[in-house]
């Protein structure tokens, strides 16, 4: 006698049934290439400037690096379109610059919320 606690779905060609398990990982694994291409061309976009630029300009803070978080998503979106904007200031003072963008990109993204 066998007992068998977990109904068995077979696939009946009606679309109810588990699918074929080759069949998911091959859609992964496109999903995933196609994931990896777009990233790839995207930063393909990205604008290189000399070693000397940087040097050459003010340096910017705390302050900055806050509304420059602050204004993430804008800039972001601005910048896919306008290839004199970017999203993060390389002539930057360090640390406190980093502080003030995470802190102020968590502000503007959320990344502080209680999920609910």
């Amino acid at each position: 006698m066998k007992l068998n606690f977990i109904p068995v779905m077979e696939n009946q060609g009606n679309g109810i049934g588990i699918e074929n398990s080759s069949n998911v990982k091959s859609t992964r694994i496109a999903v995933a290439l196609l994931l990896l291409m777009g990233v790839l061309l995207v930063s393909g976009c990205a604008e290189t400037i000399t070693l000397t630029e940087p040097i050459e300009r003010e340096q910017v803070g705390f302050w900055y690096g806050l509304w420059h978080g602050f204004i993430l998503p804008f800039s972001f979106i601005v910048s896919l379109f306008d290839s004199d904007v970017a999203i993060y200031a390389i002539y930057n003072t360090g640390a406190w610059y980093d502080f003030g963008f995470l802190l102020g990109a968590s502000c503007s993204i959320g990344g502080s919320s209680k999920a609910t």
